[in-house]
């Protein structure tokens, strides 16, 4: 019996220990990125609105890049005062999952992600999901192909905070700085 005991406790002890699936979202590029799970950012503020959207590619880089404008509840440059959202890479499923918590404003309307995104190669599809009674948003981005991404942030006094998600096709062993990424849409 206390064998069993031990090997309960072992496994317990074990798993407490084992790597989390979550990751928070730092406030620079660290060419990390991940296969599979989420990435986590800003806090719970009263309120935050969609100001918006693009996407950018690099042929060269093989990546693509979405950034995310973000306000506050009135819809002004949020600054360095970014509301919570969080990110989930879904390797399993071939897409990325962007909630927005709190969201009060959107001045980002479903088709026009859908129209941002109509040249991507790696993005099959985009919805944009937009809450108003639990005051939400959800862009969900499904892929051609299996992908890595990393995510992190932009925060500057005056400004409209940034959400940045890199993606990459899974696989790529060497990503380079994103300096050269073009923007369009």
């Amino acid at each position: 019996m206390r064998e069993w005991i031990l090997v309960g406790l072992m496994v317990a002890v074990g798993s407490a220990f084992a790597a989390s699936p979550y990751k928070q979202s730092l406030t620079l590029k660290k060419n990390q990125y991940l296969r599979d799970g989420v990435f986590i950012g800003g806090k719970a503020n009263g309120g935050s609105s969609l100001l918006g959207m693009r996407r950018a590619y690099s042929p060269k880089m093989q990546l693509e890049r979405v950034i995310v404008d973000l306000g506050d509840r009135k819809a002004h440059p949020a600054g360095k005062d970014l509301g919570y959202f969080q990110v989930h890479m879904d390797a399993r499923n071939q897409r990325a999952v962007m909630d927005l918590a709190q969201l009060m404003v959107s001045k980002v309307s479903e088709r026009q992600v859908q129209q941002m995104f109509e040249k991507s190669p790696f993005v099959k599809s985009v919805e944009l999901t937009l809450d108003p009674e639990d005051k939400g948003a959800t862009l969900v981005l499904h892929f051609k192909r299996p992908m890595k991404l990393e995510v992190f942030q932009i925060l500057k006094s005056g400004k409209p905070a940034r959400v940045v998600m890199d993606f990459v096709l899974d696989g790529s062993t060497d990503v380079q700085s994103s300096s050269a990424v073009k923007s369009s849409g």
